[in-house]
């Protein structure tokens, strides 16, 4: 995958998560399954955005920059995952937020703002936990 986003995918539940370009959706939220013309994806839900979510508009701190435009930008989930049973996802925003809501009902359950290091010598980021 090149450029900004994220996608996961639970085989249990056989649901792709996929993390739009920019704008008010978290993440959207597709079924695959298998038909008589092949396999397709379609839409469950379009996942709103979370108000504990940061609300800052400054300098990406979080992930590493990718480029010049980043510098300016406001917040943006910047990865999900899915728990094994594909009952949970956890997503992080841009400025170091874990958020954890319910698959089924996108109700939120947790959050926590991850404190996070400079980047190593080697570009890494490391997290301190809260």
């Amino acid at each position: 995958m090149t450029g900004h986003g994220d996608v996961t995918y639970n085989p249990r539940r056989n649901i792709l998560g996929a993390v739009p370009v920019r704008g008010k959706i978290t993440y959207h939220l597709n079924d695959i399954a298998a038909g008589k013309g092949g396999n397709y994806v379609k839409l469950i839900r379009k996942s709103k955005w979370h108000s504990q979510y940061s609300k800052e508009r400054s300098i990406n701190n979080f992930f590493p920059i990718a480029d010049s435009t980043d510098l300016l930008r406001g917040n943006h989930i910047a990865s999900l995952d899915f728990n094994p049973n594909g009952e949970t996802v956890a997503t992080f925003d841009s400025f170091g937020t874990c958020l954890l809501s319910d698959v089924n009902t996108h109700n939120y359950s947790f959050h926590m703002k991850m404190n996070v290091k400079q980047p190593d010598d080697e570009g890494r980021q490391i997290f301190l936990g809260p």
